[in-house]
């Protein structure tokens, strides 16, 4: 099972219930489901998985230290040092969603403000366009306001609207400040970036990017087309190197 949330590895259950219908707290998932189906259950967290696919399947001979980020409504991050997943126990300290880069900005779900999620998430996206579209901003968008969604900001802006574009990059420049935060910390040879919004807007990419290349040398950023796929071939991977420690 790839899942995203916070998890706790050691008793494969999901800790918080931030979204709704997701009501695994107080449930031993992997105990149910190896009754189910009477095989062995891997439950991990969809950053985590991801990375360790990426680095298993395409990378374990090029880079050592490397980190996944998921961009989705939820901004997970996967991180290997030294050839190995870091795990923290159940702490979300590696909630990078969270991260503030706007003191002034949004009032987050988590109650903080100004947090890359309130910048960069699906919902973010189009919550920016209505409230631009409602100050009287120009738009191919204003004929959507009614039904509007995230895939219909990626696809103005790769159209060339200007309110679709300004906000895509605004995003994209947000989240760049977050990567930039870790990378002063960690020394990465490689941010894998994979979710809902790189799979639907190369804009984003491409800021993303340009805003980080050559920012240190030996460090380079790359894009996931297929984060489902990878997340899973994470786990089993995961799960197979268990069996053979």
């Amino acid at each position: 099972i790839s899942t995203f949330g916070t998890t706790d590895y050691s008793t494969s259950r999901k800790l918080q219930e931030k979204y709704p219908g997701f009501k695994w707290s107080e449930t031993d998932a992997v105990s149910e489901l190896k009754k189910i189906f009477k095989l062995p259950v891997w439950f991990e967290n969809t950053a985590r998985s991801a990375a360790q696919g990426n680095y298993i399947n395409r990378y374990i001979k090029e880079h050592n230290n490397i980190a996944y980020v998921v961009v989705g409504e939820g901004i997970g991050l996967g991180i290997i040092i030294d050839g190995r997943i870091v795990r923290t126990g159940n702490r979300n300290i590696y909630g990078i969603g969270h991260m503030v880069v706007d003191s002034n900005g949004t009032k987050c779900r988590c109650g903080k403000y100004g947090c890359i999620e309130t910048k960069v998430s699906p919902s973010a996206l189009v919550s920016q366009v209505m409230s631009e579209l409602d100050m009287g901003k120009q738009s191919i968008l204003s004929k959507k306001q009614d039904s509007l969604s995230y895939h219909d900001v990626c696809r103005a802006a790769e159209k060339g609207d200007k309110l679709a574009s300004y906000v895509i990059e605004n995003a994209a420049l947000n989240f760049a400040i977050g990567l930039e935060n870790i990378l002063n910390i960690l020394n990465l040879d490689l941010i894998v970036i994979g979710g809902e919004l790189p799979e639907n807007s190369k804009l984003f990419c491409e800021v993303v990017k340009n805003k980080l290349d050559n920012i240190t040398p030996g460090f380079s950023i790359a894009v996931e087309t297929n984060q489902t796929e990878t997340a899973l071939r994470g786990s089993a991977s995961a799960f197979v190197l268990q069996l053979l420690e």
